[in-house]
């Protein structure tokens, strides 16, 4: 807790009063590699500041996980429309690691507000703050608009005239190692190999349930590898600078 109150007593001073109170509200958190923190479609109760661990939000888009943010030690979280219009989130947090965090509720913190006013200052700058560095995800993110996001690279005509075994993309290259040609257009020839009557021999016999359970595992085993990365990306100052 007493990271927080310091992080709050840089934001300016407060009463003896005021600190009192905030150590009799603010609790501690602690949260399980993989446990949710906050379900899409709950209301967010809570505000955390995180002591240690990593936390990940993410919504879901046609079926497939897409990460808003990463948040590590010395960071606020929450779910902010959630928490503050009292609505539905449409976002899940989910600890990425073992997390100890400091948290006190809606209630608690509007109570707060009208206790202390000079509590609020505080709460304006971390908003703040916060949206602020929400902005700036959202301009990396749309550095490419929208619309030309959703642009295919190949265009519908091309495509529809590809027949069996035929297949174009587009390379990109490397500044210092440019491409005169990027886009190709090619077609996958197999040779015909008679092989009369002879019957192949059965290998292995692979249920549609195997089949299944393998791609599953790898689906799960792709999303610890980026979890993975994210988090030494998030540790590094670096790395994390160039992904904001």
């Amino acid at each position: 807790m007493d990271q927080l109150l310091q992080l709050l007593t840089n934001i300016g001073p407060m009463s003896p009063a005021l600190l009192a109170h905030l150590r009799s509200i603010i609790r501690p958190m602690r949260f399980k590699k993989g446990e949710l923190i906050l379900e899409a479609g709950t209301i967010a109760s809570h505000i955390y500041y995180i002591e240690s661990g990593l936390v990940r939000s993410y919504y879901m888009l046609n079926e497939k996980e897409v990460s808003n943010w990463f948040m590590k030690e010395g960071d606020l979280f929450i779910s902010v429309l959630s928490f503050f219009r009292r609505t539905p989130s449409v976002e899940n947090h989910v600890a990425l690691e073992d997390c100890v965090c400091w948290g006190t509720s809606y209630d608690e913190l509007e109570k707060t507000y009208e206790l202390f006013p000079e509590f609020h200052n505080h709460g304006r700058i971390i908003s703040n703050e916060y949206y602020c560095r929400h902005e700036e995800r959202q301009m990396l993110d749309t550095s490419v608009s929208k619309s030309e996001q959703s642009n295919p690279a190949i265009s519908k005509a091309t495509l529809a005239t590809l027949s069996s075994g035929e297949f174009v993309g587009i390379l990109a290259d490397d500044p210092g190692k440019k491409l005169a040609l990027k886009t190709f257009h090619a077609e996958i020839v197999k040779e015909r190999v008679e092989v009369g009557d002879e019957v192949l021999p059965v290998v292995r016999e692979v249920s549609p349930g195997e089949i299944e359970e393998n791609f599953r595992r790898i689906k799960r085993e792709v999303a610890e590898l980026v979890d993975s990365e994210m988090l030494r990306i998030m540790r590094d100052p670096v790395l994390k600078g160039r992904v904001g």
